[in-house]
């Protein structure tokens, strides 16, 4: 068992520029490397390190929640299970709802007037349009087609002002609709936005 959490292409120690694609292609990368189809480099020793894994799981938290489902949208990948934890899956509701929850807005020019430094190129990017709800092409409930042919387990908790979890209840029930797969929901108890809680 190996667990791989990597840093999105522009994103904080990774080179590049921040943007959907090149957040998608972190995804593809990692699988790719956990897979055995590329090495990976030791940065301490300068050693290549190989890996090859049969069966890998992606899991995607939160604003990573809204990432993972997009896993085939530029090429197949192999990962038949994804697990989803208080994913964010739509981003023209976000913040505008009755419920208690963050603003796509108010997060959007906090990254981009805050975090410039940390998300380089999030500004020039199509994140803002992502965020402010205008562009559906990148919008998770939009394209639950995407996970038609893949094991999805979605989680996520009760008192959770992140992200309102019926959002997810929705996701969830538009998913099973059309999938070809195990698709499985759970409303967890007294749990906040954090994966720990």
């Amino acid at each position: 068992v190996a667990l791989l959490v990597p840093d999105y292409i522009g994103y904080c120690r990774s080179d590049g520029i921040f943007n959907f694609k090149n957040c998608v292609d972190t995804l593809t990368r990692s699988e790719n490397f956990l897979a055995g189809k590329m090495a990976g480099k030791d940065l301490k020793t300068g050693q290549e390190i190989h890996l090859n894994f049969d069966r890998i799981i992606l899991l995607g938290s939160s604003w990573g929640g809204a990432i993972a489902p997009f896993l085939e949208k530029y090429r197949r990948s192999q990962i038949r299970q994804i697990g989803l934890i208080s994913p964010l899956t739509n981003w023209i509701s976000q913040g505008k709802t009755k419920y208690q929850e963050e603003g796509g807005i108010a997060t959007m020019k906090l990254l981009q007037n805050g975090f410039g430094n940390i998300y380089r190129g999030f500004a020039k990017s199509e994140w803002p349009e992502i965020f402010s709800g205008k562009n559906r092409e990148f919008n998770p409930i939009d394209n639950v087609a995407l996970l038609i042919n893949k094991n999805v387990y979605i989680i996520h908790g009760n008192k959770d002002h992140v992200i309102h979890w019926s959002k997810n209840r929705q996701y969830y029930l538009r998913l099973k609709a059309i999938s070809q797969k195990k698709v499985l929901w759970k409303l967890l108890p007294n749990a906040t936005h954090a994966p720990s809680s």
